[in-house]
């Protein structure tokens, strides 16, 4: 009995071992995959942010300036309204989609670590150990900038800048039109 089942408890590690191997192997693909991913999506996603960020901060201080004003055509502005909703909704699902992938990509370790490592064997561990290093060391993520990555949190920080920026704008046009009557 004991001998079938250090048998069984072999076979089992060995199995363990194989499936770690594939799991390196897939996150070895994903990183490729996702490199070559965001070689072909950053440009686009960062012209698509930037050109709805204009669109957002220009068509919200029309809107603006028009209910201020009380200088407004209903249709024109329901023309504007429907423009920045849809630069808001195109710059929230670029920003959305690519913080989903950054989000299952970095919960690849997670996964790693949530196995029954501690059962295991000092070769065992090591190997996860290695596997969830490689995973760590490759932080490839969208990046507007070398710090800023995209995802929601820099979706909101546009949307704070291009309030401020409309604010700005607002006040220094209503100053100026203060100014001449």
């Amino acid at each position: 009995m004991s001998f079938g089942h250090n048998m069984n408890k072999i076979k089992e590690q060995n199995q363990m071992y194989e499936d770690l191997k594939l799991i390196i192997l897939d996150c070895q693909r994903l990183h490729l995959y996702t490199k070559e991913f965001y070689t072909v999506v950053r440009r686009i996603a960062l012209l698509q942010i930037v050109v709805c960020s204009c669109s957002l901060i220009t068509g919200c201080f029309i809107i603006s300036l028009q209910l201020v004003t009380r200088s407004y055509d209903l249709r024109s502005l329901l023309q504007l309204i429907s423009i920045c909703v849809a630069a808001g909704v195109n710059q929230f699902m670029y920003s959305y989609f690519l913080d989903k992938i950054n989000e299952k990509k970095d919960g690849v370790n997670f996964g790693l670590y949530s196995c029954d490592w501690t059962a295991m064997d000092i070769r065992f561990k090591k190997l996860l150990l290695l596997a969830m290093a490689m995973n760590n060391a490759n932080q490839l993520k969208c990046k507007a900038t070398p710090k800023k990555v995209v995802n929601l949190e820099l979706f909101l920080s546009t949307l704070r800048v291009s309030y401020t920026i409309v604010s700005v704008m607002l006040n220094v046009q209503l100053k100026s039109l203060d100014d001449i009557n």
